[in-house]
């Protein structure tokens, strides 16, 4: 069954429910079959199979183990014995084992002792897998499928022998980087008036190798986009010798069912279709997706995703990046082991550590809050593929100077905190702990808290971002940020 394959052997294999499409993706291909069709697709070349598949029958999908073997790094094989139950045989390629010989013709039994059932006469010379010893009794594995118990009397000494051929070989994974640190900006794009700005915008930075503007987004259930792409911007970056990476997210039309375009295939197919077209029409350098707020019943339908538009891009010289929040377990499912593996690059969005969802103010990016989310990151994305996102803002919280009631907060950039503090005179305080200044002050009833960013606190996070190793940084976004703040950042990411 898909389930037990998915959960013991390889989770990549993922079926869609809507069509009735079963995908698995290797390294550089999309395999493709259809439920019940003997046969299956590498690519758009079709390859005769002798029997079904994939089927899906009364609310179960099985998959043929002699397909699993081509793809999936284990041994299956099916074993029919007359008069008994047929049997499935599965080794994985990472399981430990050894071989051992019977000494003499045992019996093997269900569980040690002479008195549990018989399950088949053994013969002496016969090969078994040795899996557990119970001290008189050990348990083992026959050839032919068995799983019992033979006396340690009867049984050679364990040794080492390879007698499953796993014939699937492991995927090897190429990426497309810069050849030097990543300096990416993003920037919000919300009409073509302002993708002519670029220039004026521009002028002010320094160091920015990659622009990220936000071009793209899901329209429709059936994997449409809307665009906001512009020959005149890419033209602009290019001259300055800046690659465009434009972001795709999912979050600005909220009648889309982001789930249902991931897990459906044909809409899948269409979104990873459209967004290379685009990128290559308007010789974009890379797609950045940015989908956040994911259902887990997307789990399945955004790793195909990402892997397919990771396969589509190489093949097309793009570079594929992905946002991400920092690693919870209600976010596992993004998968960042799988990310790395496909993408490019993985963009840490180090920041929204108190947010305008939480209940008491705090600090948007405090120095430990972005440390925890690199460590735990590194875990499963290594340093030389993972960017480290920075926050050009910080919020402003206010609430009942006597009692802290009416708590409300608004995201402002580095250049409003400064003139607030400067209007209300407030005297920042250095928070050592924190790597960054504070400031409160009082306007009538209510009390304000301010958890500054500026030139140093990115500073810290720079370092930070120095002293991991990373592949270097990404900064949201362009606009929020004060003047000085571009000599900060070619310190670290000259």
């Amino acid at each position: 069954a898909l389930s037990y394959l998915k959960d013991r052997i390889d989770d990549g294999y993922v079926y869609d429910d809507y069509e009735g499409i079963l995908r698995y993706a290797t390294a550089d291909e999309i395999i493709t079959a259809h439920n019940g069709e003997a046969g299956y697709y590498v690519g758009d070349a079709f390859s005769d199979f002798s029997e079904p598949v994939v089927i899906s029958a009364y609310d179960t999908v099985y998959i043929n183990s002699d397909f699993v073997v081509l793809y999936s790094p284990v041994y299956a094989e099916t074993i029919f014995a007359e008069g008994e139950p047929s049997r499935l045989l599965v080794f994985t390629r990472d399981y430990e084992y050894k071989v051992s010989t019977l000494k003499k013709n045992t019996q093997i039994r269900r569980f040690g002792g002479p008195k549990s059932k018989i399950l088949k006469d053994g013969l002496k010379d016969e090969k078994v897998i040795v899996t557990e010893d119970y001290g008189k009794w050990t348990e083992v594995v026959t050839l032919d499928g068995i799983v019992g118990c033979v006396k340690n009397s009867a049984l050679g000494s364990p040794y080492e022998e390879e007698i499953f051929a796993i014939t699937a070989s492991d995927p090897v994974f190429s990426h497309i980087t810069l050849d030097a640190p990543v300096c990416l900006a993003w920037h919000q794009v919300t009409n073509q008036t302002a993708n002519g700005k670029l220039s004026e915008i521009l002028s002010g930075t320094k160091g920015i190798n990659v622009l990220s503007p936000t071009w793209f987004h899901l329209s429709d259930n059936d994997g449409g986009i809307e665009s906001l792409a512009s020959e005149g911007y890419v033209n602009t970056a290019h001259a300055a010798g800046i690659q465009v990476w434009a972001l795709v997210s999912n979050f600005e039309d909220r009648s889309v069912d982001t789930t249902m375009v991931l897990n459906r295939t044909s809409s899948r197919d269409r979104l990873v279709a459209t967004l290379v077209d685009t990128a290559l029409n308007y010789r974009l350098d890379g797609i950045n997706v940015d989908f956040e707020e994911l259902s887990i019943s997307a789990e399945d339908g955004f790793s195909q995703f990402i892997k397919e538009l990771s396969i589509s891009c190489e093949r097309n010289g793009l570079i594929l990046s992905i946002d991400n929040y920092p690693p919870r377990d209600f976010n596992a499912f993004y998968n960042r082991t799988m990310q790395a593996d496909y993408a490019d690059y993985v963009i840490l969005m180090g920041y929204d550590e108190y947010n305008g969802a939480s209940e008491s103010a705090g600090s948007t990016a405090s120095l430990p809050f972005v440390t925890e989310a690199v460590e735990s990151t590194l875990m499963e994305v290594p340093a030389g593929q993972l960017v480290l996102g920075m926050p050009f803002y910080t919020r402003l919280w206010s609430s009942v100077a006597a009692d802290g009631s009416d708590l409300s907060v608004k995201a402002i950039g580095m250049g409003t905190i400064a003139e607030l503090v400067a209007a209300h005179g407030a005297e920042p305080q250095w928070l050592e702990e924190n790597g960054q200044y504070y400031a409160e002050y009082l306007d009538g009833d209510y009390k304000y808290q301010i958890w500054i960013e500026d030139a140093t606190s990115l500073s810290k996070k720079l370092a930070l971002m120095r002293d991991y190793g990373l592949a270097g940084g990404a900064f949201w976004k362009l606009g929020l940020e004060t003047p000085d703040i571009w000599d900060t950042v070619t310190e670290y990411l000259p």
